[in-house]
Formats: C-alpha cells, structure tokens, sequence
C-alpha cells in the first residue's frame, strides 16, 4: 500500500512546485530528509527537485488514494473510531493537505474510491451485504446509492468517460455508471484458478485511458 501511496504523489508533484538550491537538485531522493514521522502519510515529490513534503499523517492506514481530475483533491479510505474493516470509511482531503473531509460515517467496510469524469461523484466498493458491491455518492458525501451486485465480490473499480471499470471473478468487467449494461471485458483461461501467487490466476485492476477508448490491466 505505501507503494500505491508513493505513485499517486508523483502524480500529484505536478501540481505542487517547490524551489530549492542546486545542491539539492542534485541529490537523489534516498539522499535526503523524507519527513517521516512514523505515522502513515500521503507525501509529495516534486519530480524537478525531488523534494519529498508530508501533506497528512495518520495513524491508521491511508490506502487507495486516488487524484481528481481537477487536480487539486485526493480521495482515499482509512479506518476511523477504531481498528476493524468496518470502521474504514471514504475521505478526501486538498492535494496541499487542508480541508480533510469524511464523506461516509457507518458501520460498514467502505473503500477504493474512484472519482467521477466531472468530479461531482465517486464510485466506491461497500460490504452493506453479503458481497463487496459497487456504489456512487454525490462527493460531498450525499446520496449513497448501490448501483450495481453481481453477485461476487466486486473490486477495483475505475471510472472512465462512460463507464465504470472493475474486477469480477478474475476477470475485467465494466458498466455503465447507472449499472446497467454489464459486460466483460476479459475473458482469461484459468480465471480464477490458484497457482503459485497471490491472486488467482486472472485479469486485475482495470484503468481507463485518458479519452476512455482503451483500459489499462
């Protein structure tokens, strides 16, 4: 998870300029005073002047951060008010730090949040029943509707120009953002067949290309 942390604030770190001396552009990141304060944390990196800048701790884990289109929020989940997968909820906070935001207040699992094309929604997974389901609110929080249960554990959710991406039974599924027009993307052999890793064998973890035409997985 740090991992996905680090890649979404090198996205960021185009947003954020921060200047610094010669002798620290040519110092590499590993060289120089990362800020930790061995909390967890969403971090900046300026990639000219690899400057690392803490933009919020936590005590719990900040997971499945995701950047707006606009470029200036971050939506991600972490566990509040205790320690267990239910008390992970939906926040979003500005790309400098400020205005930290918790959209959902409940007893359920809540997570992998995908804004929408126009920011004025996210997509998001919730454990409400019996399966992890695929659901979207207004991104001030309101309006927290299921739109689409196939049945199984739905994941990875991505929202393109039409449709919402994700991964159902190994395989690469999308929808419309209603959830109606369920289709399969992917069709790998031995989906979901266990071998010698992780996740069964299969297609994960679909993202949209910029204009929509093509899914990255």
């Amino acid at each position: 998870m740090p991992f996905a942390v680090l890649i979404v604030a090198l996205a960021a770190a185009a947003i954020l300029t921060v200047g610094c001396s010669e002798q620290e552009e040519s110092a590499t990141v590993s060289e120089r005073s990362v800020p930790h304060e061995q909390r967890w944390g969403i971090y900046a990196l300026d990639i000219a002047t690899q400057h690392v800048e803490l933009l919020l701790s936590s005590s719990e884990l900040i997971s499945y951060l995701h950047l707006n289109h606009h470029g200036d929020k971050f939506a991600f989940s972490t566990k509040m008010d205790g320690t267990t997968d239910e008390h992970e909820e939906i926040c979003i906070v500005g790309v400098n730090g400020t205005g930290l935001t918790r959209l959902t207040n409940n007893g359920f699992w809540d997570l992998y949040p995908s804004w929408s094309p126009g920011d004025s929604q996210i997509a998001f997974l919730s454990f409400r029943d019996s399966t992890l389901d695929i659901y979207v609110m207004e991104a001030d929080g309101d309006s927290v509707r299921e739109v689409y249960d196939s049945g199984y554990h739905d994941a990875d959710i991505d929202w393109g120009n039409e449709r919402i991406a994700f991964t159902r039974n190994s395989q690469v599924w999308s929808i419309k953002a209603d959830g109606t027009d369920a289709a399969r993307i992917a069709d790998p052999p031995r989906a979901g067949e266990w071998g010698q890793a992780n996740l069964p064998f299969g297609d994960y973890d679909p993202r949209w290309s910029p204009d929509g035409s093509k899914l990255l997985f």
